[in-house]
């Protein structure tokens, strides 16, 4: 037992350090210009460690991004069943608070610009059904299409925020959000 336990710190300390290598290595430069040969040097583990656990840097970046992702869509998905959509923009934008250091790499120029649209997609269903509920007269698309635009625009509201050093408190820019959407789905129907 005692030995499982040291060699689970062990792997957890490894891909710690792995992790770190390459974020650290990603305020300097892209992803696909980062090789195992500098993560392993900087993390001062070798080669066949990085392979016990991936397969590339991009592997690498998979992994965190995943887990990102994991925490946020599990924070909103437990705030679901009682709030609304203003409660799990806070949701997410606490999380992406609380994971600050990380974010700012993962949505620096360096970063993986895909992986912002699949945040704000953790909504998607919540405002859709919401949504409906408010405008059931607006056909689908029509809300999907409204979803679209106002998530792009949130993306990069995310970026700027992120980059500004998180000037404005998860509240703030939920709200702030909640005030344009609203006012944006209220426009598309008196304009119907």
């Amino acid at each position: 037992m005692k030995n499982e336990k040291t060699t689970d710190r062990r792997i957890k300390f490894s891909k710690m350090m792995l992790r770190q290598s390459l974020l650290e290595l990603m305020k300097e430069k892209p992803i696909n210009k980062i090789t195992i040969t500098e993560i392993c040097k900087h993390a001062d583990i070798n080669r066949n460690t990085f392979y016990s656990y991936f397969t590339t840097p991009d592997d690498l970046l998979c992994q965190i991004e995943n887990d990102l992702y994991d925490e946020i869509r599990d924070s909103v998905e437990s705030s679901l069943q009682i709030s609304t959509i203003s409660s799990s923009l806070l949701e997410i934008f606490t999380a992406i608070s609380k994971n600050e250091d990380l974010c700012k790499i993962i949505f620096s120029e360096f970063g993986d610009k895909v992986f912002l649209r699949k945040i704000m997609d953790i909504a998607y269903d919540r405002c859709i059904t919401e949504w409906s509920s408010i405008a059931p007269d607006l056909p689908k698309r029509q809300l999907e299409m409204a979803y679209t635009f106002i998530a792009n625009g949130c993306a990069g509201l995310i970026e700027s925020w992120i980059q500004s050093g998180f000037k404005e408190s998860p509240l703030e820019i939920a709200q702030f959000i909640n005030k344009i959407s609203s006012n944006g789905l209220q426009t598309l129907l008196t304009i119907r």
